[in-house]
């Protein structure tokens, strides 16, 4: 716990420093949903369905460019090994840096929320927007930290990343964009519980599992 505590402070450092990542995850996902706004109907419903998917795609994509960067400072610097060698657990350092990544994504999911309400003209309530947002970007930080570090040494990480992480993260976007518009439209059949506990166990599975894999990651 004391190394998780001192990563977890650095890895905040780091995060504060990049204030880049965030324009560019912010500026790519404000993009995409102004694209989505100008297709198709302009039916308050039609809107509504294509800004829920437009959002998260778009946070989906913003974080590729967010996440492709977060291990420069260790890989240039070889910090991550210093600090293995040095007793840092690989596992600690995993939940260091996905904890962090989970905050700032969490932050970019927020300042684009005013953005889709204002494109799409509607919105979640707040609680259950943030609950869902909550764990929708809990479920793509853990998969995109572990991605992160396997193309880390890469040139072409900010192509590579994206692609390995769609296939696995899927399923968690149909399930985030179905919970999000039984938000925004109601929820007749009670369905909004089911999609919610679903995306709860895509969080902690991811959070279990590509934790444990982290290890062999950065072997």
């Amino acid at each position: 716990m004391r190394a998780f505590r001192f990563l977890v402070a650095k890895d905040f450092q780091i995060l504060i420093r990049r204030r880049g990542g965030f324009l560019s995850a912010f500026a790519l996902g404000a993009i995409i949903m102004l694209m989505a706004s100008l297709s198709g109907e302009a039916t308050p419903r039609s809107l509504g369905q294509r800004g829920a998917a437009a959002f998260w795609m778009g946070l989906f994509l913003g974080s590729t460019l967010f996440l492709s960067d977060a291990f420069e400072t260790e890989q240039r610097d070889g910090a991550q090994s210093a600090l293995i060698r040095l007793g840092a657990s690989p596992t600690a350092f995993f939940y260091a840096k996905a904890l962090v990544n989970f905050v700032g994504l969490f932050v970019v999911g927020v300042l684009l929320t005013p953005i889709s309400a204002a494109l799409f003209g509607a919105a979640p309530s707040v609680f259950g927007g943030l609950v869902v947002l909550a764990l929708g970007t809990l479920s793509l930080a853990a998969p995109g930290t572990l991605f992160t570090a396997l193309v880390a040494e890469s040139d072409k990480r900010h192509l590579l990343l994206p692609i390995m992480m769609f296939p696995l993260v899927v399923p968690v976007l149909i399930t985030v964009v179905q919970s999000t518009l039984l938000l925004m439209f109601g929820d007749p059949m009670g369905q909004g519980g089911a999609w919610m506990s679903l995306l709860a166990v895509f969080a902690i599975l991811h959070w279990l599992l590509d934790g444990a894999l982290y290890s062999r990651a950065v072997d």
